[in-house]
């Protein structure tokens, strides 16, 4: 217990108190902050939890206002365990309002942290468990360290004699290339093995752990050279386009992003490995001529604007999903003869079939009711080709919507 007589050099009165367990709280957001201090209360000591610190930074000392919840007069042990004990108690740790990270006394006061632990002595079995860790996380040389072992880029197949020159090569860190040797880790986009390990697995093109992670089912395809990325984020970097794009792309195999085709890498291999290249759109080709007065739009959208409809209306019609077309595309329009009066079509019933139960139904409404979904959505689906309600779907016939194999270079080419 301190000297009650001795006078504090801070505040100049003499206090029995060892120290204080205080609460910050922030004015404008109401979060706050509990700590502990071995000290006097006129100090100037403010508290060091991380989170506190950069909020302190964000807001300002004066935006904060401090309480102090209770004086310790028997010893800094006690005030710590006081204070993990209000932690736990309130569960500061998993309070949003909290800026506490941790339901921990110790370690909050650094001072305190040091003079506690220096000149403590490890016992030997401390000190066995210690070399033991040592030895299995590799950190002597020459027992799985990748800063004394040969390292392999999987991506290139240039092999560095040490890390530290790898790390140098393509502006990565040594830490950074050992864990990916370790753990099948990505580092700086590229994969990693230890020389002698991936000469051991027959210089394999991938990291056996990273085949195993989850992370190794995001790789896609590009179709037009049959090029793989890690990601999608990882090609639209490659392609300066967004990786939601291109994730669409994946997905509906009539879609493009950046100028080419994509699928996943699993489903590009089942198919056979094929090749598709993008052609884009030919803009003469999107004119449109009004049926009725034959007036001719460069595209969808001028012909939807001048009509007072939405282009998706528009659009609709140039692909024969309304009853009446008076919309067609100019090419054609002039195939037909140029006709001078909307085309009637007679709405058809399309049957479809459930994939993987092969129950047919007899339309889209039926199957929808079945699904507990909408026909409108259970078209998207099927025209998309991806699943509806976790169950695909596909037309009876080979008209619009069933899912077609992509063509070949040879094929669209001749």
């Amino acid at each position: 217990m301190r000297n009650s007589a001795s006078v504090c050099s801070c505040c100049g009165f003499a206090h029995p108190y060892i120290g204080f367990i205080y609460r910050w709280t922030n004015t404008d957001n109401g979060k706050w902050y509990i700590g502990s201090h071995a000290g006097c209360a006129e100090d100037g000591y403010i508290g060091s939890g991380i989170a506190f610190r950069r909020a302190l930074r964000a807001h300002g000392l004066d935006k904060f206002e401090r309480d102090i919840l209770f004086f310790c007069i028997t010893s800094q042990r006690d005030l710590l365990d006081f204070e993990e004990e209000i932690l736990i108690q309130i569960d500061a740790r998993n309070d949003r309002q909290s800026y506490n990270l941790k339901n921990k006394g110790i370690g909050q006061d650094p001072e305190f942290a040091r003079a506690f632990f220096t000149g403590r002595a490890q016992t030997e079995e401390q000190k066995t468990k210690r070399k033991q860790t040592v030895e299995t996380l590799g950190l002597f040389k020459g027992n799985l360290n990748g800063r004394s072992q040969a390292v392999v880029c999987l991506n290139t197949g240039q092999v560095f004699d040490y890390a530290r020159l790898a790390a140098s090569a393509i502006g990565g860190t040594e830490p950074g290339i050992s864990e990916a040797c370790k753990k099948g880790y990505l580092h700086r986009g590229s994969e990693w093995m230890f020389a002698a390990e991936w000469e051991a697995a027959g210089n394999p093109d991938h990291h056996p752990q990273y085949e195993a992670r989850a992370r190794s089912k995001w790789r896609i395809v590009r179709l037009s050279d049959g090029e793989i990325f890690d990601s999608a984020a990882h090609a639209g970097r490659t392609l300066n386009c967004t990786a939601m794009t291109i994730s669409v792309a994946v997905d509906c195999p009539t879609k493009s992003a950046g100028g080419h085709y994509w699928m996943s890498e699993a489903r590009w291999r089942e198919e056979g490995e094929p090749l598709r290249i993008f052609k884009p759109f030919d803009r003469s080709r999107g004119k449109v001529v009004d049926v009725t007065t034959g007036t001719i739009y460069p595209s969808a959208g001028a012909c939807a604007r001048a009509n007072a409809i939405t282009s998706e209306g528009v659009m609709a019609t140039l692909k024969g999903k309304t009853k009446t077309g008076r919309f067609m595309f100019v090419e054609d329009w002039e195939v037909a003869g140029r006709p001078v009066h909307p085309i009637e079509k007679k709405r058809q019933k399309r049957s479809v079939k459930n994939v993987e139960t092969g129950q047919t139904f007899h339309s889209l409404t039926e199957a929808a009711k079945f699904a507990g979904g909408t026909p409108s959505g259970l078209q998207l689906a099927i025209e998309n080709v991806r699943p509806y309600k976790g169950m695909r779907y596909e037309y009876t016939d080979c008209g619009h919507g069933q899912a077609q194999p992509l063509p070949s270079i040879s094929a669209e080419h001749g």
